[in-house]
């Protein structure tokens, strides 16, 4: 069995119904698409529910610059669509530092806690914040729901 546990089919400009049966046919059992940014959500999410073997996730990207901060509340409702199978994706970006360290940090906070009240794992993309990360990570009891790092740069 193959999983593609971190795609961005959102991004994709080119024939997506061509990429996902593509990949389908070459034995990728499981594509797992990952939220960037909550208003892109809705279309995450239809996407998802297009294609049997594809799900989502629902979160904000440490380096995402955002008119309005995700309280846990509406990441919890939001992930309680069957379809999506994770939260994030997650963490923090000290390399490009386009958001403020300490937005970021409340940011990964709040996810942590949905991602816990939903029971489910967490996609965590960390570069240049190692020892911030992993604090937090324990701090918020990440290990409850576990979860995968991506861009672990360290």
């Amino acid at each position: 069995m193959l999983v593609d546990s971190h795609c961005h089919l959102d991004f994709i400009e080119a024939d997506l119904e061509q990429i996902i049966n593509s990949a389908h046919a070459v034995d990728v059992d499981y594509i797992l698409s990952v939220c960037t940014r909550l208003d892109n959500f809705a279309n995450i999410l239809a996407i998802s529910k297009k294609y049997a073997h594809v799900f989502a996730s629902v979160g904000i990207q440490p380096s995402e610059i955002i008119e309005k901060e995700a309280s846990v509340d509406e990441l919890v409702k939001l992930g309680q669509d069957p379809k999506v199978v994770a939260v994030g994706e997650a963490g923090l970006d000290y390399f490009y530092d386009y958001v403020p360290q300490v937005t970021q940090r409340e940011r990964l906070r709040t996810q942590i806690i949905a991602a816990r009240e939903l029971g489910k794992p967490l996609i965590i993309h960390t570069r240049a914040a190692r020892q911030d990360t992993i604090k937090i990570l324990r701090e918020e009891g990440a290990a409850e729901v576990g979860g995968v790092l991506h861009c672990f740069t360290e």
